[in-house]
């Protein structure tokens, strides 16, 4: 089961937020409870700026790149971070440009970021070696790499000018590609503005959500390797399930 962070009204100056980012920073999140559940990534209060058009479904008015690969990358595709990818004055990453990234769409309306500005980090302190202290540990791991919601509401904003989103924030999750339970980064090229799937009650508000913790859980009981389950995240997140039987 997956539950979603409080939102928040934490209010960051837009000159500080800006200059921040520019040196390195970028934001989001996953966390995970002592008893495996996962909790998902913080959302910022609603605007009233209108939805932006980026979608899960093709218009003859938008144009939506081609869908990610649905063959598992290989481990060097994914990038390694210096750390937690996140530190004192900010998240760490470059930040695209507004209006350079795209989400695409396949036609069962499954959405990817644009692979060009979100192609996925991970902490090098997370291995298969190091399961059972950092990601598998007793009492949970995710928690204490989460960043401060004050920077993650702030990174957030950025990446949604670099999707060309307009708003409303609190209609997208600031997911972590690979997850932060699979030892995913606080780094700007794993975090990207999902929108949330009207389809999903409860508590998840998207299918990705359930995968995560599905391919955390296999991870942790040795059902598949840690590399397996984040290369399947990135290549095709909608059938990595399938694909390594878990």
């Amino acid at each position: 089961m997956q539950f979603r962070d409080l939102r928040s009204a934490t209010t960051v100056g837009a000159a500080a937020v800006l200059v921040a980012l520019a040196v390195g920073c970028g934001g989001p999140t996953s966390a995970q409870s002592g008893d495996g559940r996962v909790f998902s990534e913080r959302r910022s209060p609603a605007t009233t700026v209108a939805r932006p058009a980026v979608a899960r479904t093709t218009s003859t008015t938008t144009t939506i790149p081609p869908v990610l690969a649905t063959t598992a990358p290989g481990p060097t595709t994914i990038g390694v971070a210096d750390g937690h990818g996140w530190g004192p004055t900010g998240l760490f990453g470059p930040v695209p440009a507004p209006d350079s990234c795209r989400s695409s769409a396949d036609a069962t309306g499954v959405v990817f970021p644009d692979p060009r500005c979100t192609p996925g980090m991970v902490d090098g302190a997370v291995s298969q070696a190091t399961l059972s202290t950092t990601i598998c540990r007793p009492g949970g791991y995710t928690s204490s790499v989460r960043p401060p919601e004050s920077m993650t509401n702030a990174a957030k904003a950025v990446s949604m000018r670099s999707y060309s989103i307009s708003g409303p924030a609190s209609a997208f999750e600031y997911d972590h590609f690979v997850p932060l339970a699979l030892g995913g980064a606080s780094d700007v090229r794993n975090l990207w503005p999902e929108p949330d799937d009207p389809a999903m009650t409860g508590f998840d508000r998207n299918a990705k959500d359930v995968v995560e913790v599905a391919l955390w859980r296999a991870v942790c009981a040795g059902r598949t390797t840690l590399e397996e389950a984040r290369a399947a995240i990135v290549a095709n997140w909608s059938t990595a399930r399938q694909r390594l039987g878990v």
